[in-house]
């Protein structure tokens, strides 16, 4: 296009034709069509090559041909050029608004894909049972969902306010603990724990995570901080220990002391088969104990039983 553009102004009259019409033709097209990273490239071409042809036919006329020996052809060159570039501006323009228009609808509809997104996101991030806290770079608070607000409000009749720091919100004793694992998670790493905590309601059991928190590009902006209740699986765990540790007396009840008495029973009625079943006060005390021993071992045996029942 530069070489014809060039061609048309040496052949075609030079600065007094219409070939300057269409450097601005030429370039709205290379700006409508071209990649942003080179339009600073053709500004400058264009720029340079208008001057450099005008500088030349200023010092060297008699390289341009001039066409109009009559008085008409430039009226009608200028006119029909002029059309042709109005017609083209007009279509440049029509495809540069219909594109707009297009990115627009675009745009729109991803904007409302995202906040339809975030509103599903939202809800299940406010219906989560366990209390979800994101922490910024510098320990305030940027988000949490209703059963972090609500269990705060019941534990320590406070508000949880975004830009206030997270260590307001946590119990002296875990302080400590939380900023360690914070600023872990700032520098990349998860942390996840089983903490035991004491409440004027009694004691609780959380389950705690330490999530570093990552934008688009993933580069970290905070912490999630997560923690959920899992004191009744807790308890649930030491009733299995209780009786896991129930059922291991038993067996050693059965396996070892049974047989201390079991033993000595059989020896005795040994014994009395011996003397033809003549049993003398001895054997009978010897056997009296022993049974005494066997049944308190039983009794022992129920009561764990028992245990494992509750």
């Amino acid at each position: 296009s530069y070489l014809v553009l060039i061609a048309s102004f040496i052949l075609n009259s030079g600065i007094s034709g219409p070939t300057l019409l269409m450097f601005f033709l030429s370039f709205q097209v290379l700006i409508a069509f071209s990649k942003r990273k080179l339009r600073h490239f053709w500004i400058g071409l264009h720029i340079l090559t208008g001057i450099a042809l005008m500088i030349t036919e200023y010092y060297h006329p008699s390289i341009i041909f001039n066409n109009y020996t009559v008085r008409a052809d430039r009226f009608i060159d200028y006119g029909s050029n002029y059309i042709v570039c109005l017609l083209f501006m007009y279509i440049i323009t029509l495809f540069l608004r219909d594109n707009y228009n297009r990115e627009r609808k675009l745009a729109i509809q991803r904007q409302v894909e995202l906040q339809s997104s975030e509103a599903k996101l939202r809800a299940f991030f406010e219906s989560s049972p366990a209390c979800h806290l994101l922490a910024g770079t510098e320990g305030e608070v940027l988000d949490h969902n209703g059963a972090a607000s609500r269990f705060i409000y019941a534990t320590y009749k406070k508000e949880i306010q975004k830009g206030n720091p997270v260590a307001d919100y946590l119990s002296d004793a875990y302080k400590v603990q939380f900023t360690t694992h914070y600023k872990a998670a700032l520098e990349g790493f998860s942390y996840e724990e089983d903490v035991q905590a004491n409440y004027s309601s009694g004691v609780i059991w959380w389950h705690v995570s330490y999530i570093p928190a990552r934008d688009m590009e993933g580069k970290i902006i905070g912490v999630t901080f997560n923690a959920s209740d899992i004191t009744e699986r807790k308890l649930h765990e030491e009733k299995i220990k209780q009786k896991n540790e129930a059922l291991s007396k038993i067996a050693f009840i059965q396996s070892h002391e049974f047989r201390a008495p079991v033993a000595n029973i059989m020896q005795v009625m040994d014994l009395i088969k011996m003397e033809n079943y003549q049993a003398t006060r001895e054997y009978l005390d010897l056997l009296e104990k022993s049974v005494d021993q066997l049944d308190q071992k039983i009794r022992k045996v129920v009561d764990l039983t028992q245990d494992l029942k509750v």
